[in-house]
């Protein structure tokens, strides 16, 4: 009986055993295939589209790049591989037809997409990420729509005493509408890309509201400032040039210096503080923001902005921004300019020989599109710089073809001056030159007084002064 009983227990241990070892290879086959997977699978068919090239492309900040490239078969079928360690927006282009949105979040998925100028024939299998963006796009267009008739409505209603009722209802529909597509984002998974991609957008949207009121425009700034733009969701989303660029848009409507500065150095804060622990984002958004500062004139704010990145020891900047940042540093408004020794027969050797009040130093190239159409402008100026304002131009060429330079100046009524070095010209590298044209107003001195972006903000900053 004990013998028996001994066999049995024993029996039973090894079943016992041999069950947790079968189950310990299944987890552990598991466990190697999951790891062992590099990329993630996009297929799928588009039977309008058949050998014909697609291309997805997702976003790293403020730049695009190409995740994964191939060729519809005879039927339309393709296969798409996207990096493992990419979670983000995506687009799906189809040459010379179509592109659309996608989210990207570890999901082998299937597109079927049976007419491509109908984007509700656009059927996803096997990616939430997708299904939840689409139906969160489809419930905004729906919300506008409906919002649009309804604040239409509104004022006509608003002075009506015998409408009371009917306004009462119109606006608590107002209300619900408005809350909407909110509320589908928050019952989103946490986990959920297009949880955070779809709050994104909505920050866009209400940067990108026409006609917007001062409460909107409060919302949505309070929405983009409270982003957290260290984080590798917004640094993958192709949505963060855009919100700076609609956002700035909006402060340059308002025309008041003091307020756009005020609220780009609260931006700026902001961004600086909370990319610290994210130096590529870091990076890219501070060099894109000052760019748009340049775009929109504010060379101020941008030199502002440089200073602080330079002077903050917990920015860590890399070679090819501290260029830029340096730039700012070194040819501040207020600073003396490096003097130019001029190449070639010259009524005067250097720029220092030049005695004129405002010197307009414009460093551009025959090859340089804007700057066919600066050049001649200011060659319109010139007489009229140098009777009303006592201003002398001076054009430092990068070309390093002397035919082509020749060609360029010979009307040119002002002093002209190329070394043939193009970018390595010791001119261009000691004014920090970045870009072409770039223009500098500098008196007696060669202190700068101004950095104008084109010959027009040139005569209306030489007029104004």
């Amino acid at each position: 009986m004990t013998k028996k009983t001994n066999h049995n227990a024993n029996h039973c241990i090894s079943v016992f055993l041999y069950t947790i070892k079968l189950f310990l290879m299944v987890l552990l086959t598991s466990s190697s295939a999951v790891y062992a997977q590099k990329n993630y699978t996009l297929s799928g068919t588009f039977k309008e589209a058949k050998s014909t090239e697609i291309r997805l492309t997702g976003y790293y900040g403020t730049k695009e790049v190409v995740l994964s490239q191939s060729t519809t078969d005879t039927l339309g079928n393709f296969t798409l591989n996207y990096p493992k360690n990419y979670k983000g927006a995506s687009l799906l282009e189809i040459k010379e037809r179509k592109s659309v949105m996608l989210l990207l979040q570890h999901e082998n998925f299937e597109m079927i997409w049976s007419s491509l100028d109908q984007f509700d024939s656009l059927k996803f299998v096997g990616s939430y990420e997708n299904q939840w963006f689409e139906e969160g796009y489809t419930i905004n267009s729906d919300m506008q729509g409906k919002l649009a008739g309804l604040q239409y409505l509104q004022p006509l209603y608003k002075n009506s005493a015998t409408s009371h009722d009917f306004l009462t209802s119109l606006e608590n529909e107002i209300k619900h509408q408005s809350q909407r597509y909110n509320a589908f984002i928050n019952q989103l998974p946490t986990s959920s890309y297009a949880k955070k991609y779809l709050a994104y957008r909505a920050v866009l949207q209400g940067l990108q509201t026409k006609n917007i009121k001062e409460e909107q425009l409060a919302t949505a700034e309070k929405g983009l400032l409270g982003l957290d733009f260290g984080d590798k969701a917004l640094y993958h989303s192709g949505l963060v040039k855009e919100l700076f660029e609609e956002y700035l848009k909006r402060l340059m409507e308002k025309q008041d210096k003091e307020f756009i500065t005020t609220k780009s150095s609260v931006l700026n804060e902001t961004v600086k503080q909370r990319t610290k622990s994210n130096t590529t984002a870091l990076n890219e958004y501070s060099e894109c923001l000052i760019k748009l500062y340049e775009k929109y004139g504010q060379t101020e704010i941008a030199q502002t902005f440089a200073l602080s990145l330079l002077g903050d020891d917990k920015c860590l900047i890399d070679d090819k921004r501290m260029t830029v940042l340096e730039h700012y540093r070194k040819m501040a408004i207020g600073n003396v300019a490096p003097n130019i020794f001029f190449q070639g027969a010259q009524k005067y050797k250097s720029l220092t020989d030049i005695k004129a009040k405002y010197k307009v130093v414009v460093f551009g190239a025959s090859w340089c599109e804007a700057c066919k159409e600066e050049l001649p402008q200011l060659k319109d100026y010139a007489e009229m710089f140098k009777a009303n304002y006592q201003a002398e131009i001076v054009f430092i060429s990068l070309d390093q073809d002397k035919a082509s330079y020749s060609e360029f100046i010979k009307e040119l009524p002002f002093i002209t001056s190329c070394d043939f070095k193009g970018w390595e010209g010791k001119a261009v590298k000691d004014y920090c030159v970045l870009a072409t044209p770039s223009i500098y107003i500098l008196d007696t001195q060669n202190k700068i007084v101004a950095k104008p972006l084109t010959s027009v903000d040139v005569a209306a900053w030489l007029y104004k002064n």
